[in-house]
């Protein structure tokens, strides 16, 4: 079923010179190895966007945590000023009631 040496060299040639003489579609082999290229670039791209993707991802969630984190250690640092703050006012409420009794006992005597 090979066809001859004539009606090979006349068409466009295989660029693999050892090929050529057996290729019976001249265009075939190069066609087979373009799409395979094609095919491992586009792999690789998908790969490579699946991969930006994760790290995209890991970033946000990364950023999220922190957040989160420091909104959580602003809110404690806040409810602590607020304790610290509420326990002076009491301290100094019982302060001046000390200091009233006090007058209030010598005012007595």
């Amino acid at each position: 079923m090979r066809k001859n040496i004539h009606t090979l060299m006349s068409g466009p040639l295989c660029t693999d010179k050892r090929f050529h003489l057996k290729c019976f579609i001249p265009t075939s082999h190069n066609e087979r190895r373009n799409r395979k290229e094609t095919e491992t670039r586009e792999e690789r791209r998908g790969e490579r966007e699946r991969e930006e993707y994760r790290e995209r991802r890991r970033a946000r969630e990364q950023r999220e945590r922190e957040e989160r984190g420091a909104r959580e250690r602003g809110g404690r640092a806040e409810r602590e000023r607020e304790r610290k703050s509420e326990r002076e006012t009491r301290e100094r409420e019982r302060e001046r009631e000390r200091e009233s009794r006090g007058r209030e006992r010598e005012r007595e005597r």
